[in-house]
């Protein structure tokens, strides 16, 4: 099975996250991938299709993991071509979050310099509503109530149906993070 880790906003694929489950997966059969992508939420949303479209077109038994606006994007990915996915404190209905960002940006992982304008809010929102149409037997979300920047109760609003695991405490980054992927695994194996 492809592992697909999909990072989060200001993030690479070289994150915390995604080196604890390459780490993780490296004594199985499983292969671990973490696409790189723009920025940007369009330019990502269209880098990361075409990724998973040519992944998808190979017959490959493919999942994802996705942290943040990672999870965002898990999603859309999911709803067009049926992945089974797992999101870490996903960032839903990212449109109301980035307001506050409009301006300039800097990722601190790939040192690149970009711009978030008011556009890309209108672009967020159609992706937004369509993800609601997310498959929940596909689906499970892990969150912490004591995220520090998303509010965890729009994401349990969200993916109502899906296999949800509520963890007190925590944060945005998601304590604990590799206690919870033989979990994970066990989801992405099931028939």
């Amino acid at each position: 099975m492809k592992i697909v880790y999909i990072h989060g906003f200001l993030s690479s694929p070289n994150s915390q996250k995604g080196q604890i489950l390459k780490s993780f997966l490296e004594n199985s059969e499983d292969e671990f991938l973490a696409p790189n992508f723009p920025d940007t939420p369009q330019e990502a949303y269209d880098c990361l299709d075409a990724y998973f479209a040519n992944l998808y077109n190979l017959n490959d038994d493919i999942a994802i993991v996705g942290s943040s606006m990672g999870g965002f994007f898990a999603t859309a990915m999911q709803v067009k071509y049926g992945f089974k996915i797992a999101v870490f404190n996903p960032c839903v209905h990212p449109q109301d979050y980035l307001p506050t960002l409009v301006g300039p940006q800097y990722n601190p992982y790939t040192k690149n310099s970009f711009i978030i304008d008011e556009s890309m809010l209108d672009f967020l929102a159609k992706i937004d509503e369509h993800n609601k149409s997310f498959d929940a037997d596909k689906t499970f979300v892990f969150l912490q109530d004591q995220d520090e920047t998303l509010d965890y109760t729009k994401a349990l609003y969200f993916y109502q149906g899906a296999k949800i695991k509520l963890v007190k405490g925590g944060c945005h980054a998601y304590d604990n993070f590799k206690d919870e992927l033989a979990l994970v695994m066990k989801f992405f194996k099931a028939k």
